[in-house]
């Protein structure tokens, strides 16, 4: 448990707990709650701001498969309405992650999140509402914990609430797909 404090403004308290049951499952669940009454959310005309974070995930440690749960929930105090002052996320993902080569684990996944009103700056071009939606494949080889390569597809697809000028501009946009490479050492 994490508690934390700053000059009456700011403060949050987290949790989180991590165990195995018996000798097949790990599991991990963590829950947050954070409030900022000084310049949370200053960038929607904000007062302030209090998030609200929940995760879960579960592995079977025999097969490698794995799944995990997240949800976010923001208010913002006073914000212009539709411009982001009241938004939630929820992300999954599935995979499974095994030591398939002798050299450290491998782990194949898929995720899926959505994002509910949190484009649209101020209430820009008429916006009122949006959601964008995310689904990706990643890989991911880990050479003894010192060094990871990893590739991940991506496509982002965005819907607007609003007026007809701001549906007309970003519902007819193209999806955005992203494609990475890349690799971490680890000292």
């Amino acid at each position: 448990i994490a508690v934390g404090y700053a000059n009456s403004d700011i403060y949050d308290v987290a949790a989180k707990y991590n165990d195995t049951l018996g000798d097949r499952w790990k599991t991990i669940f963590n829950i947050g709650y954070a409030v900022n009454n000084g310049n949370g959310g200053e960038n929607i005309g904000a007062s302030g701001s209090k998030v609200f974070q929940m995760q879960g995930g579960l592995m079977d440690v025999n097969t490698g498969l794995f799944g995990t749960i997240a949800y976010q929930k923001e208010d913002a105090d006073n914000a212009t309405s539709g411009s982001g002052d009241d938004t939630n996320a929820l992300y999954f993902k599935l995979g499974i992650k095994k030591n398939w080569f002798g050299f450290g684990d491998s782990a194949f996944y898929g995720e899926y999140g959505t994002y509910n009103d949190q484009f649209g700056l101020g209430n820009a071009d008429g916006i009122s509402g949006s959601e964008i939606r995310r689904f990706g494949f990643s890989a991911e080889q880990n050479f003894n914990g010192a060094l990871l390569i990893y590739g991940k597809f991506e496509n982002l697809s965005l819907d607007v609430d609003g007026s007809a000028a701001a549906k007309a501009l970003y519902d007819g946009a193209k999806d955005l797909n992203l494609f990475t490479l890349g690799f971490t050492y680890f000292f």
